[in-house]
């Protein structure tokens, strides 16, 4: 698992802060279990490869006016995070493999579905909270 992050802090007036942040999170995870014929001298096995993407660059600005804190957290208005890239990106492979030895290299074989279309949700944000 890899977290990193990029963030800046500007003073925009008095009482007023303005954060921008691109904290990025990476996550791989790889599951296999096998099975050792003796007859046939191979090891059997299946698994399955995840790796999870999240990209959010965001700016938060945030107030201290009369008494009351105001926080607004927006999507960053740079070059960079207006391009069409997911937020979330999942990658779910599994697999299947024989060896016949443990040591060997594996013939992996991908599992294909019959459906590879990428689904895409789009959240429209701004709306108050309180």
């Amino acid at each position: 698992m890899v977290i990193s992050t990029q963030a800046s802090l500007v003073m925009i007036k008095n009482g007023e802060v303005e954060i921008k942040m691109k904290p990025v999170f990476n996550y791989k995870q790889t599951t296999s279990v096998g099975l050792f014929c003796p007859f046939t001298q191979k090891f059997l096995g299946a698994g399955v490869d995840t790796s999870v993407h999240v990209a959010a660059p965001l700016m938060a600005e945030v107030a201290l006016q009369h008494g009351q804190l105001s926080i607004t957290l927006k999507t960053s208005d740079d070059v960079e995070s207006q391009n069409l890239k997911p937020v979330v990106a999942l990658k779910v492979m599994p697999y299947t493999t024989e060896k016949t030895s443990i040591e060997e290299t594996s013939q992996t074989k991908i599992i294909h579905t019959s459906s590879n279309e990428k689904k895409m949700m789009e959240v429209q944000l701004g709306e108050k909270i309180g």
